[in-house]
């Protein structure tokens, strides 16, 4: 299992910045990169060790916080977050992140990919909705019957 090392960064996206939480091997690479998408409880400590495993198999991983700091552990106030959220402001940031993991030394011009689960994430990874510059490397999309084993069904703390 390889030493990772993990940091909350910000990126430019429409205008502003846009925070994630990025996950990547010690070392200076190459690494392939991929884009974990959020759930709709927000970026929290689920999509960060999610992050972190990822790392640890050698990928750099990062988690764009499409809802800007904002989190919840209930589900009526994460259907209302998921339902405010503007889907194609969304879809930019994901390409801005992506921009932004593409633009890392030690990722050195490799395909970057994305996965997700839940709400979110199959909104925007599915071919009809996902920006192109997301699905053009070849990354699993993990939708919740199809997890890997090391994602967690356990109920959030």
């Amino acid at each position: 299992m390889a030493d990772i090392r993990t940091e909350m960064v910000e990126f430019r996206s429409n205008g502003s910045t846009t925070p994630g939480f990025l996950a990547r091997p010690e070392g200076d690479g190459p690494f392939p990169g991929v884009i974990v998408i959020q759930e709709w409880w927000g970026l929290n400590d689920n999509i960060k060790d999610i992050a972190q495993r990822l790392a640890h198999e050698g990928y750099a991983a990062f988690a764009p916080d499409l809802y800007h700091g904002r989190m919840t552990r209930e589900p009526d106030q994460a259907q209302k977050m998921m339902m405010q959220l503007d889907m194609p402001l969304a879809a930019k940031e994901l390409v801005k992140a992506t921009e932004y993991l593409a633009a890392q030394k030690y990722i050195n011009g490799r395909r970057i990919g994305a996965t997700g689960s839940g709400t979110s994430a199959s909104a925007e990874t599915t071919p009809d909705h996902a920006p192109a510059a997301l699905t053009k490397a070849p990354a699993p999309i993990v939708a919740p019957a199809s997890r890997p084993a090391w994602v967690s069904d356990a109920p959030l703390p």
